[in-house]
């Protein structure tokens, strides 16, 4: 019984959504995987029900009256969730599944520890994460895809509501063998700009920051080469094939390590901001809600703690401020 449900569900996805691809990532599915599933159901009930014309899915006339019905299925599954996590909370614990949309930095370098704290004290919440780049991210959100998305830089988009998280700080990075490596003094923007930079995705959130910073000063960026993989770029620096600016949360092992050297630039800050978007009137679910008080707490209690700093996350841990705890 629970795969002809399964499929039934997945079914109205694909209508109400008119893709395979797009019900696919919703669901967290392969492409394949949804088609074999309405397969499934169109070969039980011996009638086709959707009809794929270029890149949209249309309901049939059998799809349009099964989806009628398939409907009164998805609500009777959703109150059925609300109820088993009605009766867990009755016993305090927190139960249901959370969707969530994330641009790469922050899913590799901050969500991890915030995730697996999380999960501990709540294991029988479901947690679904994408990791997606911030303009299709914002898209997804658009089309109700993901609970909550955590995004960098700036944008919006119409129906989305932001909220600032943290301030993420963007520091100069060199080789070790670099001259800048051991002068020991900043340099200034003027001599960063003749220096052959490693520069991010255009209209990424860092690369953003990095050129406000710049056209402030009034001056040009001597672009070496473009990278969208911060692993890549800076195996790069370290090989010497330029310099780069990059999120101190991206290079503190490399700083610890000795295999990347910070160089402070004289006069000039980077930072591009960490923010969770939601959509407008988007009813929130109690794990949804619970995680993002958690972030909140957690973030907001490592800026408060100076001598934590930016790229010590891993050394705070909310509950100790929401507990009571020393």
């Amino acid at each position: 019984m629970r795969s002809e449900i399964d499929q039934l569900l997945v079914f109205c996805k694909v209508v109400r959504l008119g893709s395979f691809t797009r019900a696919a990532e919703e669901l967290y599915l392969t492409q394949p995987a949804v088609s074999a599933q309405v397969a499934k159901l169109e070969q039980r009930l011996k009638v086709r029900l959707v009809d794929r014309l270029g890149r949209r899915a249309y309901p049939t006339e059998a799809g349009k009256l099964l989806y009628a019905h398939a409907e009164q299925v998805e609500r009777l599954c959703t109150l059925l969730s609300e109820a088993e996590q009605a009766v867990a909370e009755m016993d305090g614990e927190l139960v249901g599944r959370m969707t969530v949309g994330s641009s790469p930095t922050i899913a590799i370098y901050v969500l991890p520890h915030w995730l697996g704290l999380f999960k501990r004290e709540h294991p029988r919440v479901d947690i679904a994460l994408a990791v997606i780049q911030t303009k299709e991210a914002m898209e997804a959100m658009a089309n109700n895809m993901y609970d909550f998305a955590l995004l960098e830089g700036p944008g919006s988009a119409a129906g989305l509501v932001f909220e600032h998280l943290m301030d993420d700080e963007l520091i100069l990075v060199v080789a070790p063998d670099h001259p800048w490596a051991g002068c020991g003094d900043a340099i200034t923007i003027d001599e960063l700009g003749r220096a052959p930079l490693i520069c991010h995705r255009q209209g990424s959130g860092a690369q953003t920051a990095i050129e406000r910073e710049f056209q402030r000063h009034g001056v040009e960026i001597n672009r070496s080469m473009v990278i969208e993989n911060n692993e890549v770029a800076k195996r790069m620096v370290e090989e010497g094939l330029g310099v780069s600016i990059l999120s101190r949360l991206v290079v503190r092992q490399e700083l610890e390590r000795g295999t990347l050297v910070n160089v402070p630039v004289k006069d000039a800050t980077f930072i591009r901001a960490f923010r969770i978007a939601r959509r407008r009137r988007k009813y929130e679910s109690p794990p949804v809600r619970a995680f993002l008080a958690f972030l909140r707490d957690g973030i907001a209690r490592r800026c408060s703690d100076p001598p934590n700093g930016v790229d010590d996350l891993d050394n705070v841990d909310p509950r100790e401020s929401v507990d009571g705890a020393s």
